[in-house]
């Protein structure tokens, strides 16, 4: 198996393969003894059916399989011995037999080189995790609708032991955690946004097609 390598810009390689007429005889030796098996040909028992009287019925369908069960294991290989490392399928293409030999394209996308100068410094501004009264209202205010009842039902300890709590005040502390919990997940997301959102402004790349 050969491999040629061509770079096509900074995340595209397009590489070029040629099969030996020894592993294309293989791959067709192979493909026949599994059509053998089950072609029904009038006179010959299955199985037992002649090479060359296959190849005169089969011999586009066995080039069609070969192709099938080559190409991948030819592309594996070539990725392998090339050390690329695809990020999405390959586009296959003028796949050719010609002289006992195959040949074959594949291009294929791989990650960008991303290098970034003064990531160091870089200044956020965390939101604060705190969660205020009127924030604890509101949720007290979503549990009132649910139960129902908006013009009936009371915000006090028996509201609150209907839900499972001891009292209000126990309902409004579980209440906070859970809040703070929220805001602090939340604000960590938008920390993490302001760090990208800072370093694309200080490094240029390409994209591959398949991002």
């Amino acid at each position: 198996m050969k491999v040629e390598v061509k770079e096509i810009d900074d995340v595209q390689r397009e590489l070029r393969f040629e099969v030996s007429k020894e592993r294309v005889s293989k791959g067709l030796d192979d493909v026949y003894k599994d059509l053998g098996k089950q072609a029904k040909i009038k006179g010959f028992r299955p199985g037992k059916v002649p090479r060359k009287i296959l190849e005169e019925h089969y011999q586009g369908t066995a080039q069609s399989e070969l192709v099938k069960k080559l190409v991948p294991e030819i592309y594996y290989e070539g990725i392998d011995k090339e050390k690329i490392v695809p990020i999405a399928m390959p586009e296959i293409s003028d796949v050719d037999m010609k002289d006992g030999r195959m040949t074959f394209k594949a291009m294929v996308d791989i990650k960008p080189e991303i290098k970034i100068d003064g990531y160091k410094g870089i200044k956020i501004k965390r939101k604060s995790s705190e969660v205020t009264e009127e924030e604890i209202n509101k949720t007290l205010e979503y549990f009132k609708q649910g139960q129902g009842k908006d013009k009936e039902v009371t915000i006090d300890d028996a509201f609150a032991k209907s839900l499972g709590y001891p009292s209000l005040d126990e309902f409004k502390k579980s209440l906070t955690k859970q809040l703070e919990v929220d805001k602090d997940r939340q604000n960590k997301a938008d920390l993490e946004n302001q760090i990208i959102e800072s370093l694309l402004k200080k490094v240029k790349f390409t994209v591959p097609k398949s991002l």
